[in-house]
């Protein structure tokens, strides 16, 4: 019931019954202790007559004379607590001579039906014959009564005390309650309106008032951390809007430096169309010129026929001799326009699928020559060599522009940085199957990378040509079609002096579309 009282009431409460738990085991210890007292006087007091009367009694009961013994027994009734007195003689069970009040009973019955008495049994002797003995009774009616009495009293001081108590108590408790409920207060403002600047009132120097300090302190505390946390916000907050604003500048600039890229890979992409194209056309233009001597030689020929036909000098010699010259000129012609149709359908081919994102079936070895045939302008003006180890039957369901652009961004970048000090090297493209997979290896045996150069290798416009024509991106670009395109992964194994390998492993059946080229190729 107390549980949810207030602090106040509490302490009242537990003041009250506190003093009169105090105060009644006081009175009752008191009254137990009258009560004995006033047992023990009435059981002396009882000794002290019965010793009188069985002294007044040896005469009577000498001389065998009742009547006289009623009348020494009859003079206790000055004595109002004695209730009874039987008087018998030595062995005798009848009662000698009695003295007994109305509501008693008679010593013959022996019952008394009072409650709350005391008996006393004296010996009755002469020259130290015992003659009989007094059998004594007293009620315990006055004790009772002072004990009632004394019950009124303590009940009267218990009462009052309380009554003072109870004011006195409620005025006092307020030394306690008042500091803890304004300690409260001041709780219930703060959690209420955050307003960390309030304190409590110091109430002194008990436990109350060191809370108050504690809690002042505490609020101090609070209100420091939250001018800190307020400031750190502010500045939060500004660097969030710079960083916003410094976000939507990276995007832009982002966004500028993409479409730069794709302008410079499609560039890239036409440049290595355009020396496709260059290459091939010079190389056509060697066979197709020897057609073109040839073709003359036997034109020239043939009207030197004519005129010695027309002139009648025509002889077996002159016609032998054209013979020769025109099986010669029809072979060469023969010969070099095959090669120029050769060259012709490879770049026709290789152009198509560097231009296209469209997958087909095709024979990996025979592609790869036909991209290396592509080459070959190019690899004759230099001292180094490709050489293939691929299986005649391994086909490909796969983007063979993307594979002719890796290999031709490999081999070309072979060339321009791996054989810089002009001595002849070896461009090796080899590839098999490994169960879904195909393992195609470029390598070669020049100068090398170091690992500052090995780490930067496909980052986008990192080149050490810069100065030389190179953009950067050709590598990027392999990067781009082997992991997106192609759906494969590439390593790259590298040493100073120790040459170049580049290891890539790719399905034998492509993605069904090519995704988006990364913009960072190594995440």
């Amino acid at each position: 019931m107390l549980r949810n009282q207030p602090i106040g009431r509490k302490l009242t409460v537990i003041a009250m019954v506190a003093a009169a738990a105090g105060l009644l085991l006081a009175a009752g210890a008191l009254i137990w202790l009258a009560y004995q007292s006033e047992l023990r006087a009435s059981e002396r007091n009882l000794q002290t007559i019965g010793t009188l009367m069985a002294a007044n009694s040896t005469a009577a009961l000498s001389f065998n004379d009742p009547s006289t013994a009623t009348e020494v027994l009859a003079t206790l009734d000055a004595t109002p607590a004695i209730v009874r007195a039987c008087l018998y003689a030595e062995g005798e069970p009848a009662v000698f001579a009695s003295f007994q009040r109305p509501e008693s009973a008679d010593c013959q019955t022996g019952e008394v039906q009072l409650d709350g008495v005391v008996t006393a049994r004296l010996p009755v002797q002469l020259l130290g014959e015992t003659l009989g003995h007094l059998q004594l009774t007293a009620t315990l009616a006055p004790v009772y009564a002072q004990l009632r009495q004394q019950v009124q009293l303590t009940l009267t001081v218990l009462i009052g005390s309380l009554l003072v108590t109870v004011p006195l108590m409620t005025r006092l408790q307020r030394m306690i309650t008042d500091p803890v409920l304004h300690l409260g207060t001041v709780a219930r403002q703060v959690s209420e309106t955050r307003d960390y600047s309030l304190r409590a009132q110091d109430s002194g120097a008990d436990e109350i008032g060191q809370l108050a300090r504690d809690f002042n302190t505490m609020l101090a505390r609070i209100q420091h951390r939250d001018a800190d946390i307020l400031a750190a916000q502010k500045r939060l907050a500004t660097q969030v809007e710079e960083t916003r604003t410094a976000n939507r500048e990276l995007e832009q600039t982002m966004d500028q430096l993409q479409t730069a890229q794709t302008q410079l890979v499609q560039t890239e992409k036409l440049a290595s169309l355009g020396g496709l194209v260059a290459g091939v056309a010079h190389e056509i233009n060697t066979p197709v010129g020897v057609g073109v001597t040839a073709a003359s030689t036997l034109r020239a020929a043939a009207e030197q026929l004519v005129e010695r036909l027309a002139a009648g000098t025509l002889k077996r010699s002159h016609l032998s001799e054209f013979t020769s010259t025109a099986d010669d000129a029809t072979r060469i012609i023969l010969s070099n326009l095959h090669r120029a149709s050769e060259l012709v359908q490879s770049f026709k081919q290789v152009a198509v699928d560097q231009s296209s994102a469209e997958r087909r079936h095709f024979n990996l070895k025979e592609y790869v020559d036909e991209v290396l045939l592509s080459l070959t302008p190019r690899l004759k003006k230099t001292p180094h060599q490709v050489t293939t180890e691929i299986p005649e039957d391994l086909m490909l369901d796969s983007y063979p522009g993307a594979l002719a652009q890796i290999l031709t961004n490999l081999v070309t970048n072979a060339l321009i940085h791996a054989f810089d000090d002009r001595r002849p090297g070896t461009i090796t493209v080899q590839a098999q199957a490994e169960g879904e997979q195909l393992r195609l290896i470029c390598s070669d045996d020049g100068c090398g990378m170091s690992p500052d150069h090995r780490k930067k290798l496909f980052d986008p416009f990192f080149t050490t040509k810069r100065g030389a024509g190179g953009s950067g991106l050709g590598m990027h670009i392999v990067f781009n079609l082997v992991t997106q395109a192609l759906q494969g992964r590439i390593t790259v194994e590298t040493e100073p002096g120790q040459g170049t390998r580049y290891d890539m492993l790719i399905p034998l059946r492509a993605p069904d579309r090519p995704a988006p080229p990364s913009q960072d190729p190594r995440s």
